[in-house]
Formats: C-alpha cells, structure tokens, sequence
C-alpha cells in the first residue's frame, strides 16, 4: 500500500482504513471514540473508469466528492475509494442524490457501487464488498457495463446465482427495510412489516393486500404512506419491489 496515501487522513479516514483492513475491535472501538457517525449510512466504491493514478484519487477526486457531499469521508483503497456515505433519510439514497452521483460520475471518469444501507459502522467492510460486486454482477445482468451509478440491491439475484449458500451469508441480502420495519413493529406494537410483506407478495395490489389482511383499503392507504415515509422506498419501482419480494422470501 503507498504510504503517502495515509499521510494528512483525518479520524474517520483512518477508521474506514481500518475497518477494511480487519483491525482488531479494540482498534475498531478507539477510531471511532468520539466521532460523529450516522445513524444510517451506505457504503460506496468509487472505481476508475480509465487509468487516473492514485494520487488524482487522493487529490482531485475525493475533494470534490467530499464538495458535493460534504457529509462523506473517504480514503483511497486497492485503487478505488472507499465512502462511507451518510443516509439522509430512509434506506435508499434518494432520487436527488442518485442524480447527483451520476452526473459526478459521468463528468470525473468514475464508476459508483452502492450499498444497501446499514446502521452498524462495524459492519462497512461487508456491505463495501457488496458495492465493489456490483461491478462484476452487472456484467451478468446487462453483458457490458454501461451505467455510471450502480446500486447492489438492482444485482442481488446475479449475487446469490453466483454463490452457493455455503460461501455467503444470505441473510445479510436482505433489504435494509425490513429490519427498519420489524425494529419500528416491536417498540409500537405495529403491523408495518406484515403489511408491506402482503403488499410485495401480491404485486403491489391494494385491494387484494387490504382484502387479505382483513382492513379497510383507507387503513390500508395510510400503513403505506407510513412505510414509504418511514424507509424512503419508491413502491413504484418494479425493481425496489423485486428486491423486497427476494428479500421476504430470503427472511421466510
């Protein structure tokens, strides 16, 4: 590794190094003392899309990465960036920031791998592996890679088609909404993650969700404006609604 890209880090740079090094959890506990983390967060690779030398990296690009998303830290690793990249709201970046991302993309060379989100600093190394596969799962998906902003949850099929259930934890596939959800059941004695569970299983379907629920479609109305405020999904996106259904089949 070059030392001169850990020279002038700050304390979150140099606790995204050693999460993705493995350090040891008492190294892990006194990087993140006293750091601002949170509270939800993704994990992004920020990979070259032609040959621009680690020092651009360092130099040009995460400085102007951290400008356009002055919230994010960063630290250059194995020739890509590593982004530990704040959560706004909900469990999916939103379309603003999507937008963003890929117009920086487009216009600095560089391909960007997304995380499903997670809540955890502990668990960043798992979740950049799973933004780093994104590049690879694509070209399954698609036979060439052409999109400039690339989101894990759109290749977990390809993911879990590549693995057997052996080499990977399949539960850690699963989309982040449901634990948000199952967590906000348990401390309001809620139905949310049932009513989104029926919602998926009968493709989006009002009537058939609130018929097999036994609620009015009105109550019904109102748990999925909850939900979508809650966790930030668009509902309406036939692949958001994919990885949920994989998802709840996977937590069956």
């Amino acid at each position: 590794y070059a030392p001169y890209l850990l020279k002038s880090i700050d304390r979150y740079q140099q606790l995204i190094y050693n999460l993705l090094i493995g350090a040891s959890p008492e190294d892990i506990k006194q990087s993140k003392a006293a750091l601002s983390l949170p509270n939800r967060m993704a994990a992004i690779c920020i990979r070259p899309t032609r040959h621009l030398g680690d020092k651009h990296l360092k130099n040009v690009t995460i400085p102007a990465f951290q400008k356009l998303f002055p919230q994010s830290h960063a630290v250059c690793y194995e020739g890509c960036i590593a982004v530990l990249f704040p959560m706004n709201s909900g469990v999916e970046p939103e379309d603003e920031t999507l937008d963003a991302l890929n117009s920086f993309a487009e216009g600095n060379h560089i391909f960007c791998g997304i995380s499903y989100s997670f809540s955890s600093i502990e668990g960043f190394a798992r979740h950049y592996a799973k933004a780093m596969a994104a590049f690879k799962l694509i070209n399954y998906a698609e036979g060439k890679q052409h999109k400039s902003v690339l989101l894990y949850r759109d290749y977990i099929m390809y993911d879990l088609l590549g693995n057997t259930l052996a080499e990977i934890n399949v539960g850690a596939m699963c989309h982040p909404a449901l634990q948000l959800l199952r967590e906000n059941d348990s401390e309001t004695g809620g139905e949310l993650y049932k009513t989104l569970q029926c919602f998926v299983d009968n493709s989006g379907r009002m009537n058939e969700t609130a018929s097999e629920l036994f609620i009015h479609r009105n109550s019904l109305g109102y748990r999925m404006a909850h939900i979508r405020e809650l966790t930030g999904l668009d509902l309406d996106d036939i692949g958001v609604r994919f990885a949920l259904k994989l998802s709840f089949d996977i937590d069956r």
